[in-house]
């Protein structure tokens, strides 16, 4: 028996898997302070995650209150290091594609 659907319920996209792009972006730096980082699923609207769209974040700037998900957004990010998140990320993802990683 199939499931009963709610109506105009949204069935998520899956995500486009990228290892190699992945593994490449978690041996970068930290874009903020270049401490050892973990990868941040940089979002496009309402399209979720994606593997290629991601930036090097050590776990300070990534999950602390003083990080990107402490401060909220990536507008309050940039306000406070100046950095874009979403440029940062599709530079690195335009050098993965070169190497071709992407």
């Amino acid at each position: 028996m199939l499931p009963k659907l709610r109506p105009f319920s949204r069935i998520k996209p899956r995500r486009q898997r990228h290892p190699a792009h992945m593994a490449r972006v978690a041996l970068m730096p930290c874009l903020v302070c270049g401490a050892t980082s973990e990868v941040h699923h940089v979002r496009t609207g309402n399209k979720g995650k994606d593997d290629a769209r991601v930036t090097p974040l050590c776990p300070t700037h990534h999950r602390s209150d003083i990080g990107f998900h402490g401060l909220g957004s990536e507008r309050a990010f940039y306000q406070e290091y100046g950095i874009d998140l979403s440029a940062e990320a599709e530079r690195i993802a335009n050098e993965s594609r070169e190497r071709g990683l992407l």
